[in-house]
């Protein structure tokens, strides 16, 4: 069974230091996301193998496998904790006023909010070490904006982007609730949490106040970043706010996975299961609620097979979070106590700059917004779109895959390119360049001197893609982009020719149960199952339509803590 330890304020600095050690050990698997995606070819092949044995005996029903076009690459994998059957072997009870599962962005706030008012708080965490990526997130009419005088978009602006791009598929009052309650709940994890740890804020695109263009899409701002660098501080920032969770008298337990919740004879839900490292079982009974924090099922390519569009799931090139911890365990404890969940097909967030041979994230070399085209060698798309949709265009064309094209100019190129992010930091397309550069030192690209051989090399059609250079090369010399209209072109006519095959790369899955504006968990007919709360990525009806898009910078951990927020008020005023 999981030790038992019960923190108190005479006992947080020598926790503070274990959740130190965590928090570097999931900064550390961050920076190294793509290496990790490379390890799966064998485990790609090992699960071939064990397919083929488990189908050889079945017949031939003549259906169509609607993944057989794609490469379908395994992207690394966890175990599912959830166990269906009843446990009746409790082999000891406890007895809290909250039980937190999950100590990612979600339940790390949800903790440092409960124990804040009181409650006797317990975060029950499957994995050995915590898993939140809080880069930049979006706030509405924070303190953080008043003190830079940044407007933030308008509750029509706002709204109108999230639903258009839902096609009104998202939850309307639970986007009213994000939109109203972020900033609030952000403050309190600034005064708290935050500055008291010497993280300051800033908004992260200062120069578009409110709305911004990105290609295509018409987003709305109200970003905000760590100063110092959102890369450098999201462990720093995590780890905070778990911090203070400590402080407050709230306990964390890792290596304790949760396997069912408890309902009572009328089905609210009070209490949960969670397994040892002995095989015991604990039941955790919860007088206030149980919060679900699991995440999502990007860990889980079986659960991504029922409930994603093939397309996505078989395109994927990489991942850039490697947590094998999000296996849908909340999802499916949801279920399995009558909990709805959002429809087929899920949305996940499947952004672009996925490095197809090697199975890496190409950030930052394919971060910005170099020319891409297909496996017929035409251009299909403004490259100045978010990179989720982008990844969403790559992932729609043949095998779900494009080539990044360059010429021996890119580095000139690369500093008149157009963003938010490279107007705001111009350090991404140096470091894009430098990593072009060293891949090109180590053959990790393809290299030609003609566009005719580059084309052989890639498996396109010659004449289609010197068609393809020599229209791009025009525009680029009139500074107007007949195709697509993008802002910056840059020519294609200057030897060696460079081409990167390019896929999606994996960050989360973005569907889950049903929740209403507070967060409570409703059945498919609407209604509460009392007890039980659902946030983060866990929760549904957000991100709807099949897609996470970047309408919305750092929606999802704007949700999270918001969510988490709303949660603990309801509770508490149970």
């Amino acid at each position: 069974m999981s030790e038992t330890h019960v923190h108190g304020i005479d006992e947080a600095n020598m926790e503070r230091r274990t959740f130190l050690k965590g928090s570097m050990t999931a900064a550390a698997l961050l920076g190294a996301a793509g290496m990790f995606g490379c390890a799966p070819n064998a485990a790609k092949q090992e699960g071939m193998k064990q397919e083929e044995a488990e189908t050889a005996d079945m017949p031939d029903t003549g259906a169509v496998d609607p993944t057989a076009e794609y490469e379908c690459w395994l992207p690394p994998q966890g175990e599912v904790a959830f166990e269906s059957e009843p446990v009746t072997d409790i082999a000891q009870t406890e007895d809290w006023d909250v039980v937190i599962v999950g100590m990612g962005a979600a339940g790390s706030a949800a903790a440092a909010y409960a124990s804040a008012n009181g409650l006797k708080t317990l975060v029950v965490e499957k994995m050995s070490v915590p898993a939140a990526n809080p880069g930049d997130i979006f706030v509405i009419n924070s303190k953080v904006q008043e003190q830079h005088q940044f407007p933030c978009p308008t509750f029509k602006d706002f709204m109108e982007a999230l639903m258009t791009s839902s096609a009104y598929r998202a939850n309307g009052p639970k986007l009213a609730a994000l939109y109203h309650h972020s900033g609030e709940a952000f403050d309190w994890l600034y005064d708290n949490a935050l500055v008291p740890a010497g993280i300051e804020a800033e908004p992260t695109f200062p120069a578009f106040p409110g709305i911004m263009m990105e290609g295509w899409t018409r987003c709305v701002n109200a970003n905000i970043t760590w100063v110092g660098g959102r890369n450098q501080r999201q462990a720093d920032v995590h780890k905070s706010i778990a911090d203070l969770a400590l402080a407050q008298g709230a306990e964390i337990r890792f290596d304790t996975p949760a396997v069912q919740l408890v309902q009572d004879g009328n089905g609210a839900v009070t209490g949960v299961v969670v397994k040892g490292s002995d095989g015991a079982y604990t039941q955790l009974n919860a007088s206030k609620g149980v919060l679900l924090a699991t995440g999502g099922y990007a860990a889980n390519m079986e659960r991504m097979k029922k409930y994603m569009r093939p397309r996505d799931y078989a395109t994927i090139a990489a991942v850039q979070f490697a947590n094998v911890g999000v296996t849908g365990d909340g999802h499916e404890m949801g279920l399995a106590v009558g909990a709805a969940e959002d429809d087929a097909p899920h949305s996940a967030l499947l952004n672009s700059y996925g490095i197809v041979d090697a199975h890496m994230m190409g950030i930052p070399a394919l971060f910005i917004p170099w020319i891409r085209v297909n496996e017929q060698g035409r251009r299909f798309v403004n490259e100045e779109v978010p990179v989720s949709m982008l990844g969403g265009a790559i992932i729609n064309q043949t095998h779900g895959r494009c080539w990044t094209v360059l010429d021996a100019n890119y580095p000139q190129a690369a500093a008149q390119l157009k963003t938010a992010y490279l107007s705001n930091d111009p350090t991404i397309a140096d470091g894009s360049v430098a990593v072009i550069g060293q891949m090109i030192e180590e053959g990790a690209l393809i290299q030609a001197d003609t566009v005719e051989e580059l084309a052989e090399k890639m498996g396109v059609d010659a004449a289609t893609l010197k068609e393809t250079f020599e229209r791009t090369t025009r525009d680029a010399a009139s500074g107007v982009d007949t195709l697509f209209e993008k802002e910056f072109l840059y020519p294609l006519d200057t030897p060696p020719f460079y081409a990167i095959h390019e896929g999606s790369t994996l960050l989360s899955t973005c569907s889950g149960l049903h929740t209403d504006e507070v967060a409570r968990v409703v059945t498919p007919e609407g209604d509460v199952i009392p007890g039980l709360y659902a946030i983060g990525e866990c929760a549904g009806g957000l991100w709807a339509g099949g897609m996470y898009t970047h309408h919305v910078y750092g929606g999802d951990w704007a949700a999270a803590i918001t969510f988490a927020y709303l949660a603990v008020q309801d509770l508490l005023a149970a």
